[in-house]
């Protein structure tokens, strides 16, 4: 099985408001019913929607697609999305039919992030070097 290399956006990169769209979904399970979310976020100027889908499908994100698309001034030049399988088939015909590039970008994965302001425990000799806080 060969992997298809996707584009990826390059850091640091500044974009005009709405020319960049990054697309993810969300599920909650509550009283044993998933609800799903799909998100559009503008990261230039945090705009974002949020619409209600009935599952994760690849028919139910190309719709709610088309719909973003049809609120919007004009499409996005380019929309991130992760390597998901609700993002490919229907969804990836329509970025294609309205002249939509698709990016890639990982997905964040929280037990491997630090919170910020904390160092890594493998770097005793720096926490040693720093002042120590006043006690309260």
């Amino acid at each position: 099985m060969r992997r298809n290399p996707k584009p990826r956006k390059p850091k640091g990169v500044k974009t005009a408001p709405l020319e960049c769209l990054a697309v993810d979904t969300i599920e909650r399970v509550r009283d044993g019913i998933r609800r799903h979310i799909l998100t559009f976020i503008d990261p230039a100027s945090r705009f974002a929607f949020a619409l209600a889908i009935p599952g994760k499908s690849t028919h139910y994100t190309q719709a709610a697609l088309d719909h973003v698309l049809t609120l919007l001034p004009r499409p996005p030049r380019v929309l991130l999305s992760d390597n998901a399988a609700e993002f490919e088939a229907g969804f990836a015909q329509t970025l294609n039919a309205h002249g939509i590039e698709r990016g890639s970008h990982l997905p964040q994965d929280p037990q491997n992030e630090r919170p910020r302001g904390t160092l890594q425990p493998h770097r005793p000799g720096i926490l040693r070097r720093l002042p120590r806080r006043p006690a309260l």
